[in-house]
């Protein structure tokens, strides 16, 4: 998978990873990992151009995207809508 920066993560402590979205800018936007016994959830996904820094993240800290459990948005752009659209598909996820 090839990316047009490499995916740095930033532990925050009690298995929170902040990632940066590669948007606009460096450190513009976040995208927050949490990551417990496993298992995973992403809180805000940015847009469907973030989806493989989101992937890479999880193979670096040693998870697969079946241990994606949860996508947890905070605010809802139509941007965000269509991504979160395509991270379900890909992963298999259900919405609810």
């Amino acid at each position: 998978m090839t990316i047009a920066n490499p995916v740095q993560l930033h532990h925050h402590g009690h298995g929170i990873w902040l990632l940066d979205a590669g948007m606009y800018r460096d450190e513009m936007v976040a995208i927050h990992l949490i990551v417990h016994e496993g298992r995973a959830a992403v809180i805000d996904t940015a847009t469907r151009h973030s989806l493989p820094r989101i992937l890479v993240a999880l193979e670096q800290l040693g998870l697969s995207a079946q241990a994606l459990d949860w996508v947890i948005l905070t605010h809802i752009h139509l941007r965000s809508e269509e991504h979160t659209s395509e991270l379900q598909s890909r992963l298999h996820l259900v919405c609810r």
